[in-house]
């Protein structure tokens, strides 16, 4: 009997999906302005007050990473740095507030 090959894990945010109150908008057609303002207001809610990754509000909304990050930069909004945090840090950097 051949061992059965082991499923790796998928990464990103297709890994728990949560509703982050984005209105999904149709794939491949320009927004209206009415509809840039009304993703754009709701990505950015969504970014800085649950702390989404901008790969997340791309895959609620239907649009690509490269559009929500330019409606994310188009609205002034302070971008986080790319990557995840390392274990253990805060959100301030380090553990005792100290320089390293």
């Amino acid at each position: 009997m051949s061992p059965t090959p082991r499923k790796r894990p998928s990464g990103g945010a297709a890994a728990a999906p949560r509703d982050l109150g984005v209105p999904k908008m149709p794939k491949g057609k320009r927004l209206t302005p009415r509809q840039k303002e009304e993703l754009g207001a709701a990505a950015e809610r969504a970014y800085l007050d649950r702390k989404a990754s901008i790969a997340e509000i791309s895959e609620a909304s239907g649009r690509s990473y490269d559009s929500i990050r330019r409606l994310l930069v188009d609205r002034g909004v302070p971008l986080r740095p790319r990557g995840s945090r390392a274990r253990g840090d805060k959100a301030s950097g380090s553990q005792d507030g100290a320089c390293r």
